[in-house]
This record gives structure tokens, sequence and C-alpha cells, in this order.
């Protein structure tokens, strides 16, 4: 049997996320085709941002056509302490758009 636990920490100092100045934050870094083919759906999104009045900062190594928010250094990916870094960026922005690297396969049941 196998039994998962994990703590959420809410931050809840952040403010609401309707009083957040950005719309989407995107964060990809390996740019090279991936078995999802997420780069042919990502580099379509960033071109055309925004689309329908939303705007994605595209703030990794790929696709990168946003600033880092005020008071956020672009090393936030390397912080020692990356968790807490990476809130301090979420902060600013009402979503975060992931698409994983690769395919996992599965079973129906």
């Amino acid at each position: 049997k196998l039994t998962l636990r994990r703590t959420l920490q809410l931050d809840t100092t952040a403010p609401a996320t309707h009083e957040r100045e950005r719309d989407v934050l995107l964060l990809v870094s390996n740019c090279g085709p991936t078995p999802s083919k997420r780069e042919a759906i990502l580099s379509v999104f960033v071109k055309q941002s925004p689309i329908n009045g939303v705007a994605i900062d595209s703030l990794g190594g790929c696709w990168r056509n946003g600033r880092w928010p005020a008071g956020v250094q672009s090393s936030v990916r390397y912080a020692k302490n990356w968790r807490v870094a990476k809130q301090s960026l979420l902060r600013h922005y009402k979503f975060e758009l992931i698409i994983q690297n690769g395919l996992c396969p599965y079973s129906a049941l």
C-alpha cells in the first residue's frame, strides 16, 4: 500500500488573484523538440500574445517576450531556495501555464 502525503502551504500574504497585475506566466527552459510537442503550442501562444486580452509572459529561456516584475530578479531559477523564489514571482500573476516535456503513458482500466 502506497500512501502519499504532501503539506500544502498557502501564501496568505499574496494578493488575491483578481488583484494581481499580470495574466499568465510561462517558464520554459527546454526549447528543443519534446515528446509532447509542447513547443508547437507554446510558441504560437507566446507569438500571438495577448490573445483575447490575456497576455502570456514567457520569462524562461524559450520564447522570452516579457520583462521580470519589479523587485523580482531574473535569477529566480538558480536561487538557493527555488520554491520561495518562485512564489515571489507567482505573486504577480493570476495563472501559471504548465505543459510537461514528456508524455506519460497510462493504461485504461
